[in-house]
């Protein structure tokens, strides 16, 4: 367990140092996700009730 918990201490240590670099690389080069990531790997968009494509069952009003 101890060799587990150095190791998670050390890739935390590792990735302190990475992330600001790559911060500078992003802002330097402005690059965008789509430069970094394949767009087929990224979440899909959630939909919101004003795009789905059946309709919303409205109750009748009656007069």
């Amino acid at each position: 367990m101890k060799k587990r918990l150095e190791e998670a201490m050390s890739q935390a240590d590792d990735a302190e140092e990475i992330i600001p670099l790559i911060k500078k690389a992003i802002a330097q080069y402005e690059l965008m996700p789509g430069d970094l990531f394949d767009q087929s790997h990224q979440a899909p968009k959630l939909t919101t009730q004003k795009h789905l494509k059946t309709p919303i069952a409205r109750p009748q009003v009656s007069s």
